[in-house]
């Protein structure tokens, strides 16, 4: 039951502290019908249109069937402002809806924000959506979605769904960014604490983190700096600077490394290992290629060439690190000129030199000593030649086809991507 009219105005009602309009229709503030919302309220100079503040509850608080609970906009400055005070996750703007949660738009050519939140307290969220079927919060512009915190996270994301994504980008231009991550300081641009997948192309340019490992269905371009403490899986690999894996690497188009390789383990190959560079003869339409030597031994291997003295005999000195990295020499001896039937090693490897003797007097003599190697890693590790498969490999083959096997029973055939497809969001339409 209504209580009585305010004095003069037969539109409005009080009751107690609160005042309601009767009519059914708009109330206009500041501007001239028509209007687009049941309270429309149009300010300048730089005065804000609402100012509402609230000790417990909302200060403000609006629904809508098929329009919008509030909308607000600026030419100049920001559409919607809210803050909160209040520890506990708490949010300056909190938004819930079917599609948006919240919308905001700011028509300012360099300046202005549709929607800007602020948030003071130990757990206070700047600005918090939440959607039922659509997107929680959602950009659209030059910058779609920006985030920037002075301490903490600028744009945090998290999902309990399956087959989604607590941040998702998408980039519907060849020569755009699904998610664009900038460090100005020389920190990472990205760091993943868990595992990170992406299903297209992925260009570093900047430094990223990722502690759980890296899954990519396309190619990765790396001219930043990469660190992987689990496991990368790409199809095609290019560096240009610095890539870091404490796991395992899986290339399965190709690798290429444009920079520095550090592999701190064991790198194993099926194929030749050899260089690949211009031939000198025809650089532009032909490549050379030489191979590197293998054996059942991991050789250190050192050569040159020694003069010898009136004696027919010389000292060949080694690198001060010989002996510390090496076990087991073995000797080659090359008269240059003429043969010398006496020449032999007089004396073998002490203290990171040798002596050869038995040579004509003045003569030239190349050398050659191959050592096995023997620094800690491999006195830890050792260098074992014919080992047993894994349990996990056992019964599949590096290169199924040689042995007329199907590619299914391939071992890298097997490395299959963790995550299940992302769900792509719903489009605004």
């Amino acid at each position: 039951m209504g209580g009585p009219g305010i004095p003069g105005d037969s539109y409005w009602t009080q009751q107690g502290l609160d005042i309601f309009y009767n009519t059914g229709g708009d109330v206009v503030i500041g501007s001239t019908p028509p209007v687009t919302g049941r309270l429309a309220v149009t300010s300048y100079s730089n005065v804000n249109g609402i100012v509402a503040t609230s000790s417990r509850g909302a200060a403000v608080w609006a629904t809508s069937v098929d329009g919008y609970g509030i909308a607000a906009g600026s030419d100049t400055n920001t559409g919607i402002s809210g803050e909160t005070n209040a520890p506990g996750g708490f949010a300056g703007v909190q938004g819930a809806g079917v599609h948006f949660g919240v919308l905001g738009t700011a028509s300012a050519v360099d300046s202005g924000q549709g929607v800007t939140g602020t948030a003071n307290g130990t757990d206070g969220i700047g600005v918090y959506g939440a959607c039922g079927e659509g997107f929680g919060v959602r950009g659209e512009g030059a910058t779609g979605v920006y985030g920037h915190s002075a301490s903490g996270s600028g744009i945090w994301g998290v999902t309990e769904a399956a087959q989604s994504g607590g941040v998702y980008g998408l980039s519907t231009n060849p020569q755009g960014a699904g998610v664009l991550a900038i460090n100005s300081v020389g920190g990472p641009a990205l760091v993943c604490l868990g595992e990170m997948d992406v299903r297209g192309a992925m260009e570093v340019d900047d430094q990223i983190h990722a502690t759980g490992g890296l899954i990519v269905d396309g190619s990765v371009a790396l001219n930043g700096g990469l660190h992987v403490d689990g496991d990368m899986d790409v199809d095609h690999l290019a560096i240009h600077n610095i890539l870091a894996v404490d796991g395992n690497v899986g290339a399965y188009g190709g690798m290429g490394v444009f920079g520095v390789l550090s592999v701190a383990g064991d790198f194993n190959v099926t194929g030749n290992k050899s260089f690949l560079i211009d031939h000198p003869a025809d650089p532009a339409n032909k490549a050379l290629k030489h191979y590197c030597a293998e054996g059942p031994e991991p050789l250190n291997i050192y050569s040159g060439n020694a003069k010898l003295d009136d004696a027919g005999s010389a000292v060949i000195e080694l690198p001060g690190y010989f002996s510390a990295i090496n076990r087991d020499p073995r000797y080659q001896l090359t008269p240059i000129g003429a043969a010398m039937p006496l020449l032999h090693v007089s004396r073998k490897v002490e203290n990171n030199r040798f002596e050869i003797a038995g040579g004509a007097p003045g003569a030239e003599v190349s050398w050659r000593i191959e050592a096995v190697r023997n620094d800690r890693w491999v006195q830890v590790h050792g260098a074992p030649v014919e080992i047993e498969k894994p349990a996990n490999e056992r019964g599949k083959y590096y290169q199924p086809e040689l042995y007329g096997r199907p590619a299914a029973e391939g071992i890298h055939h097997q490395i299959e991507h963790a995550g299940s497809p992302l769900a792509v969001p719903p489009s605004k339409e």
